[in-house]
């Protein structure tokens, strides 16, 4: 953790590879996903996803992975299911954005709505969800979105 967390990725792969006791699913998906090899960081997570623990994130980045994709039915359960088991209301409130986003890229726009409601709900502090929904309701009306609420 130390050497992921002061930006030495190469240290923390390379620790996580040479763990007697077996490199750590998690980190191994992230060593994938940051290869380009999302077949592989998508099954590394997939390992997690039952750990309680660390499923919130797991499938997290397994919504991210599927995004990238354009699987955004995949994307949009797995960042809901994200968000349900998130440690925190602030990280809830950015996972149901992301899920609302994938619900605006399936074109469910009322889902999408009501799901970045919810997340401002739970943060209102979430900039990036609050000026997505002024911009949806700018669309709405047919004028652009105020210059400070501009994304």
């Amino acid at each position: 953790w130390f050497f992921a967390t002061s930006g030495d990725s190469g240290a923390a792969f390379s620790v996580n590879r040479a763990n007697p006791e077996g490199a750590d699913p998690f980190y191994l998906g992230i060593e994938a996903a940051c290869a380009g090899n999302a077949v592989e960081a998508n099954s590394e997570f997939s390992k997690v996803a039952s750990n309680e623990a660390n499923a919130w994130a797991a499938l997290g980045n397994i919504a991210r992975i599927a995004a990238k994709a354009a699987d955004y039915g995949k994307a949009e359960e797995s960042a809901g299911l994200a968000a349900k088991l998130a440690p925190n209301d602030r990280t809830r409130s950015r996972l149901f954005g992301e899920e609302g986003e994938y619900l605006l890229a399936l074109n469910e726009p009322d889902r999408a709505r009501k799901t970045l409601g919810y997340a401002l709900d739970l943060d209102p502090d979430n900039y990036r969800v609050r000026s997505r929904l002024r911009a949806l309701d700018a669309e709405d009306t047919g004028s652009a979105p105020d210059a400070d609420t501009a994304p």
